[in-house]
């Protein structure tokens, strides 16, 4: 099968690297253990808050989520009543509850192969589906999916991977196996609910699976976490932590935006989600007019996440990840899906140095996907055009300097009692810390350069001869190619 071809190929490969890297250090430094501590730096969360299920305690609230983060690791210049809040629903956190097996390092260590797992598998359904170079959609998911995720170690790859291979099955006409992979990407829910409304409202051969998946998911989380806690999250856990965010400066959201034009917190994140639902059903009405011409069906899945992303309450910079499967799908036909890739891959607010490598592997990447064999010039001229134009805009962006990114001492502490809201402890720290509280119109000038690219998304068109190769099975022949 190509899917698990592709999958063994990139899992070797990685497997080699990241042995041989494992090797060097300890011949280098013996005795040292890997430092993993740069790595998942909100798994400390997400192991805190499936710790408090097990213990049979609300992982909504202050404690024990406090007690349990600081005597993991406390972040530099945490204060002593700061907590970090774990917004997921019911049933994403009772699923890593097994994790709370195991001591914390182990299970860290277990989350990052998961999460490897998941970029390596989402890297084979996408290459099956546009049966290009599986290394070059690996350079392309690399910088965003897979490393910028590491760092953060939240679970938008499993969501991303999940999606992946709904696409990959829904291209070859599998669509209970694709309802079901595609409802378990609801661990995330902001990335997933585009993704699924599309599939139910344009696909109906997946309607009975997701009703069926999605209502033994929600039982789960139902009989694991009590009626009450559910209602807890969606009224006060959910609405809370989407206020706090709203002056987090790796925001993208519109709600984000309008805060800081002075828009109210309630109204703006009203707009905000009024305008996900609108990007959502733009995302819809886009893939049901390019999917059939183009015999693409992946674009149900994909293109309504990628939409999603441009505006809504709560985008964080490791959900624009989200918008680069459809971005490849689409590349070989449009120069705005080639354009957002690139785009999309870089870190705007970062310095130069730090991007001329993410730059370099998405545009080689994207260079033997959008172009075929026999179009040397085309890829020859991306790869020159594609990093001059990032590193031109990377010169070219004004930068604001950080401010402090810690509550300065002797700032007066909060009163937060162990029984209020998480999230609530959250909205003060991002009120107290420097660095977000002083977010800036200014600021997000940075931040342009990726709504341009989601922006970019919204005009791609179907030419008038569909540019895939298709077989009488209904979809292209495979071209193996690693």
């Amino acid at each position: 099968m190509e899917l698990v071809r592709r999958f063994l190929f990139i899992a070797a490969l990685l497997a080699v690297v990241l042995g041989a890297g494992a090797v060097t250090h300890y011949v280098r430094h013996p005795g040292v253990p890997l430092d993993t501590q740069g790595y998942a730096l909100d798994f400390r969360v997400l192991y805190c808050g499936a710790e408090t299920v097990r213990l049979g305690r609300d992982p909504y609230l202050v404690e024990p989520l406090r007690t349990c983060e600081h005597r993991i690791h406390r972040e530099y210049g945490e204060p002593d009543w700061a907590v970090t809040p774990l917004p997921l629903p019911s049933y994403a956190i009772a699923a890593f509850v097994p994790l709370t097996w195991l001591p914390f390092d182990a299970a860290k260590i277990v989350w990052l192969v998961l999460l490897l797992l998941a970029v390596v598998l989402a890297v084979a359904a996408l290459a099956s589906i546009v049966e290009k170079s599986t290394l070059a959609v690996l350079l392309i998911l690399l910088p965003t999916v897979g490393i910028l995720n590491f760092v953060y170690g939240e679970p938008v790859p499993l969501a991303i991977a999940a999606l992946c291979l709904a696409a990959y099955l829904v291209e070859r006409q599998h669509y209970g196996w694709a309802a079901i992979v595609a409802a378990l990407s609801v661990v995330e829910p902001h990335i997933a609910l585009p993704a699924i409304v599309a599939l139910f409202v344009l696909v109906p051969q997946t309607r009975l699976p997701l009703t069926i998946t999605l209502v033994a998911i929600g039982a789960f989380g139902l009989g694991t976490f009590g009626l009450g806690r559910n209602v807890e999250y969606f009224t006060v856990a959910l609405p809370a932590q989407a206020h706090a965010e709203l002056l987090v400066s790796d925001q993208y959201s519109l709600a984000h935006m309008l805060y800081l034009f002075g828009v109210p917190g309630g109204l703006a994140l009203a707009l905000g989600s009024l305008s996900y639902a609108v990007t959502t059903l733009l995302g819809i009405l886009l893939a049901r007019r390019l999917a059939p011409p183009l015999e693409r069906p992946a674009l149900y899945v994909l293109l309504p996440v990628a939409t999603a992303m441009l505006g809504g309450p709560y985008v964080h910079i490791v959900q624009i990840a989200c918008a680069i499967p459809a971005a490849l799908l689409l590349a070989p036909l449009s120069w705005f899906a080639r354009i957002a890739i690139a785009l999309l891959v870089v870190r705007w607010e970062e310095p130069l140095r730090a991007e001329i490598l993410p730059v370099l592997f998405a545009a080689i990447g994207t260079a033997f996907v959008a172009f075929d064999r026999e179009e040397v010039r085309g890829r020859v001229a991306w790869i020159v055009f594609a990093p001059l134009l990032c590193l031109t805009m990377l010169l070219a962006l004004p930068k604001e300097p950080p401010e402090l990114t810690h509550i300065a001492s002797g700032t007066p502490a909060p009163a937060i009692r162990a029984d209020d809201p998480a999230s609530l402890a959250w909205d003060w720290r991002v009120r107290l810390t420097p660095d977000w509280a002083n977010s800036s119109l200014r600021r997000k000038i940075e931040d342009v350069p990726t709504w341009v690219a989601l922006l970019l998304l919204f005009f791609v068109r179907a030419p008038r001869t569909n540019p895939f190769r298709v077989s009488s099975r209904g979809y292209s022949t495979p071209r193996y190619e690693l």
